[in-house]
């Protein structure tokens, strides 16, 4: 059966959203209570995503990809955990500059300031929603191209 790569894209999402509440759940709890020094947000980041990392490949292999291009199930979670550990060093440069840096803290304080509206948001939250949405991209098509790919190699 040939993939629906959008119907794949939002069953992922899906998914995405259980990793993410894992992730951001290990990473606040981490953040307020363990990693309390100026930046702890950095390895509240990075176990917080790693345990995401973790569920996406549990739901991924067992409920959105039924095309399974590699046979070696060690080296398949091999490559998820390496996309993964892509995805972590993404996650860990954009919290970086979006905390850190001009332009992008700036931005990131602006969008924080429009969501005020609605909703109050600080910077380290703005900044994580931002990097969750770019490493979500990173994810789903890196994974969908080189693990879960239609293609016979």
């Amino acid at each position: 059966m040939k993939s629906n790569t959008f119907i794949q894209m939002v069953l992922f999402g899906v998914a995405g959203v259980f990793a993410t509440v894992v992730d951001w759940v290990i990473y606040i709890s981490l953040y307020k209570y363990i990693f309390t020094f100026s930046k702890g947000y950095l390895p509240a980041s990075c176990l917080g995503f790693l345990a995401g990392v973790l569920v996406s490949y549990y739901i991924s292999i067992k409920f959105i990809f039924t095309t399974r291009n590699i046979k070696n199930q060690k080296l398949e979670l091999l490559l998820f955990i390496i996309i993964g550990i892509v995805g972590l060093i993404l996650t860990q440069l954009f919290m970086f500059l979006f905390m850190e840096t001009f332009p992008f803290k700036d931005l990131t304080l602006f969008l924080s300031r429009l969501c005020e509206k609605f909703y109050s948001i600080d910077l380290q939250l703005s900044s994580r929603i931002i990097v969750t949405v770019i490493v979500f991209f990173w994810n789903f098509f890196a994974r969908k191209i080189i693990i879960f790919n239609d293609k016979k190699s």
